[in-house]
């Protein structure tokens, strides 16, 4: 019960945070357009830092080990609190790197798009559900590092759009100068538009995913 109960409060916060969020973007003008800026690039910040590391296969292996000391310990002493907060940690971090990158995508939707979201929102939440019976039952056969590597790939696609969104709300806001370039260069769902600072942002998180891409893939050293 008390591993159920940290879990469903990771979940409550993660919903919570996106209306509190949603709440800070409910306002108008430069302003509005300067917190979509800057959430976006905090959401890039949390998926390379926190998402692509712990995902990484080196990392898997220390953060599943770190969370199996701390269960077994909390059980030792039967901390039925430290239990708790255990799987609220393990949860609440990826229900708030969902929040993050999915509250400005919502940001810039319009009412299909949204409606869209909203469908594949639920389709995601049937499929976890589904994939968290499965691990129960069949974890033995589930490749997990497979899997954990598809997410880090998918982190990356997400950091290159969400930087490109970042920084052009920021060109919007009037705080970052806009330098046209190739005006038919312009993909916005991909977060791609026609400005030298926005291509080049980019460029630079392309730089940083792929290096740690690389390190990661380097044997450890022990």
């Amino acid at each position: 019960y008390w591993v159920h109960g940290g879990w469903i409060a990771a979940v409550i916060l993660g919903v919570v945070c996106w209306f509190l969020l949603g709440v800070v973007f409910d306002i108008s003008g430069a302003t509005r357009e300067l917190m979509e800026g800057v959430t976006s690039l905090i959401a890039v910040l949390v998926l390379v830092s926190v998402g692509f590391w712990l995902h990484r296969h080196a990392e898997i292996g220390r953060w599943t080990k770190f969370l199996k000391e701390k269960v077994k310990h909390a059980v030792d002493t039967k901390n039925l609190i430290g239990l708790a907060s255990i799987s609220f940690l393990a949860v609440f971090r990826e229900a708030l790197e969902t929040v993050l990158f999915l509250r400005v995508i919502w940001f810039d939707a319009d009412a299909s798009a949204k409606t869209s979201m909203l469908s594949g929102i639920g389709l995601t939440l049937i499929l976890i559900f589904g994939a968290s019976w499965a691990a129960i039952r069949y974890s033995a056969k589930i490749p997990v590092t497979r899997l954990f590597q598809l997410s880090a790939y998918i982190m990356g696609v997400l950091s290159f759009i969400l930087t490109g969104k970042g920084v052009h709300a920021l060109q919007e806001s009037g705080h970052i100068s806009i330098t046209p370039i190739m005006p038919y260069l312009r993909w916005e769902i991909m977060g791609i538009f026609p400005s030298i600072e926005t291509l080049l942002a980019q460029v630079l998180i392309l730089v940083v995913v792929v290096g740690l891409w690389m390190q990661g893939k380097k044997p450890s050293a022990a």
